[in-house]
Order: C-alpha cells, then structure tokens, then sequence
C-alpha cells in the first residue's frame, strides 16, 4: 500500500498519535536532560501540544481523538517498565493485581497528560478551517477558538513562574499568576466578543489546570512536595484566577469600546 493511501486512513494516523505521544511524554521524563522535574514536565507538556497541532492541522475532523490517541501506549509502556525492572531495584514485589490497580488509579492523570494533545488538535483544526465534522462559521469560530485559547493562555503564564522558582508555593507564585492572568486577560477582552465573563473563565480554568496537575505529578513522581492541604491550594487559585481574569477581561472589553469610539471620530 502507498504512503498516500495509508495516510487517508485513520487507523495510520491513529498509531501515529500514539507512537509519537508515547515518545514526546516518556523520552524526556526517563533521561531527564539533567532538568528538574518541573522543567522536564513543561518540556512534555510542549512536545504533546505541538503533537496535536500537527495532526489537528492534517486530520482537522474529531480532533479530540489525537488527544485520546497520545496516551493509548501509555499504560503499556508503563506495564513493561513495572514488569522489566530489575528485582534489585523493586521496592516491593509486583503482581498483577497490582499493577492493574496502579493503571486504574493514573487513569485521571492520562486524562491530564492528554489535554495539551487536545488544546493543539483543536487550535490544528480550527487553523485548517474546520471543526468537528462541520466547517467553521463566523457563529461556532466565536465560540470555539476562544475558549481554547483562553485555556491555553491561562496555563501558559501559570506554568511558565513554576519553571523560575524552584520553592515552589502559593505565596510565592501568587504574584506571578496574578499579573500573567491579568495581561491574557485583557487581550481576550479587546480580542473577543461579549460577554467577557465567558474569557475570565476561560484563563482562569488554565490555572485550575496547572494547580491539580502539579499536586497530581507531585503526588505521583515526587516525595519532596507536600500537598495534604491541596483543598485549600485549589480554593487559593481559584480566588487567584478571579481576582486577576475578571478585571482584566472587562478591562479589556473597555479598551476595545474605546478604540472603537476613537475610530468613528
């Protein structure tokens, strides 16, 4: 069969997502490139975005299906490497019983490891000129497009301070956040249509994202993070996300009505 017909397939496309999802996730977690955890992480997080990117770009229909295609090879290669380490390294004794509980248990963090595949199938997508199975109108583009790139800026200047201060703590990146927020915020205000309050949510579900993806990637890869009290951590955020996104979207929306006001004069 020819590589031309073998890429109108979805099945090739299919393996692909997963093979190189599988790649752009455990190459740099297992080498590590001398980075810390945080850093390697971000690095994983990028690759899996430009990922999608690609593929929605290639295969603009159902792009959610590239993001649920990146981590289909996960829990195998997390099965071999349970299986194969050597007994000298194994804390514990593994069974089957247990592995299988373990991948039951990471099944919320394939969910999160899947979403920057997601963000950037759906941006590939809309770039392409479609989304879903239909093309995108003026009306369903003002709804889509948005809502992705709101996400996608609120996780980009709340994971970028994480990559900066190594004692990481909500005291500490508060600040950060606060003013990253903001600034995105505003661009979606004057960028995007009424009501703003749709783009504050938007950014500040970016940093929710962040949030539980740190406790998580600590719970799960790190003894030196605490987060018993992550409750309060998420509470934290979300008074962060609204104190910084909803002044700035309606500040925003302000700007543009001004602009708008000294165009007609």
């Amino acid at each position: 069969m020819e590589l031309k017909q073998l890429t109108r397939k979805d099945g090739f496309w299919w393996l692909i997502s997963a093979f190189l999802g599988s790649i752009a996730w455990i190459t740099p977690n297992t080498l590590n490139f001398g980075l810390s955890i945080g850093s390697v992480v971000i690095i994983s997080i990028l690759s899996l975005f430009l990922l999608g990117a690609v593929i929605g770009y290639l295969r603009p229909v159902k792009p959610w299906r590239w993001a649920l295609a990146s981590v289909l090879f996960l829990p195998f290669f997390e099965i071999v490497r349970s299986v194969f380490v050597p007994p000298e390294l194994a804390r514990e004794s593994i069974s089957i019983i247990s592995i299988i509980l373990f991948e039951l248990v990471k099944i919320p963090v394939y969910a999160l490891i899947a979403l920057p595949t997601a963000f950037g199938a759906y941006i590939g997508s809309y770039i392409k000129g479609k989304g879903g199975n239909k093309e995108i109108t003026p009306k369903n583009s003002t709804i889509i497009l948005p809502w992705i790139l709101g996400i996608f800026l609120g996780i980009l200047v709340s994971v970028i301070p994480i990559l900066f201060i190594s004692d990481y703590n909500l005291p500490n990146l508060a600040p950060y956040w606060i003013g990253g927020l903001f600034i995105v915020s505003i661009l979606m205000g004057i960028i995007f249509p009424f009501p703003e309050w749709r783009w504050a949510i938007a950014v500040g579900i970016g940093l929710q994202f962040v949030v539980i993806f740190k406790i998580i990637i600590d719970s799960v890869f790190s003894s030196n993070i605490n987060h018993n009290l992550f409750p309060f951590e998420i509470i934290i955020s979300l008074f962060i996300a609204a104190f910084s996104s909803l002044p700035g979207v309606y500040l925003g929306a302000l700007i543009k009505t001004l602009i708008r006001k000294i165009k007609t004069t």
